[in-house]
């Protein structure tokens, strides 16, 4: 990779760092919003599809933040991320013009939400953050090649879910975002997989709770 293409991933990771920054302002501008609480239904003790239903509905996991109005959007005007209004060409100002009367995204938002979402996609930047190194390992990952690359989550989603779920929803957005990504190599990935699923062996009760989630 060269100087001009790394130039240009270094303003990229800068660009999505400033978008979340953007987003967690305007969705502490939302505040506390009534009777929304993030919590992920518990993993079921039986084989059925718990990713994606249980019981006949759509759940959430753990793995999903809390975005009180994405579900359940107040029209188009306003943000399905953050909640705030949105003005002329998907901007957050009042400045940039009349309130939008069709988009539902701010565009800041909707970096923040692709990160949010697909962390993997983010890799290369990550991996550039890291000097072109594991997080874990410290092992030697070369741009532009990702194959055997993984994104994680350095504080673990399942632990955000039994730690912070009383938290208000817009301070646990930062979980999702780029601070708390890591690129790793695979087999970095498969040991700390491991190693948290003794965690999680150990803490999981018996009956199914709030206590017995992943």
């Amino acid at each position: 990779m060269n100087a001009e293409d790394l130039q240009a991933l270094r303003a990229r990771l800068t660009s999505i760092q400033q978008a979340e920054k953007v987003t967690l302002m305007l969705a502490r501008r939302s505040g506390i919003v009534p009777n929304y609480e993030w919590r992920p239904e518990p993993r079921p003790y039986c084989n059925v599809r718990t990713r994606t239903e249980y019981n006949g509905k759509i759940v959430r996991t753990h793995r999903d933040p809390p975005l009180p109005f994405h579900a359940d959007s107040r029209g188009p005007g306003t943000c399905r991320v953050c909640g705030q209004p949105i003005y002329g060409g998907g901007g957050w100002r009042k400045k940039d013009g009349a309130r939008s009367t069709r988009l539902t995204w701010h565009t800041v938002c909707t970096t923040t939400y692709l990160v949010m979402t697909k962390p993997v996609d983010y890799a290369a930047a990550l991996i550039l953050r890291q000097d072109q190194r594991c997080a874990i390992s410290g092992d030697p990952i070369a741009l532009p090649y990702l194959r055997g690359v993984e994104v994680d989550h350095d504080v673990p989603l399942f632990r955000v879910a039994r730690e912070h779920a009383d938290e208000p929803w817009f301070e646990m957005l930062r979980f999702w975002m780029t601070g708390n990504l890591r690129a790793i190599t695979r087999e970095a990935h498969l040991a700390k997989c491991a190693a948290e699923a003794k965690e999680r062996s150990r803490n999981r009760k018996p009956e199914i709770g709030q206590e017995a989630m992943l």
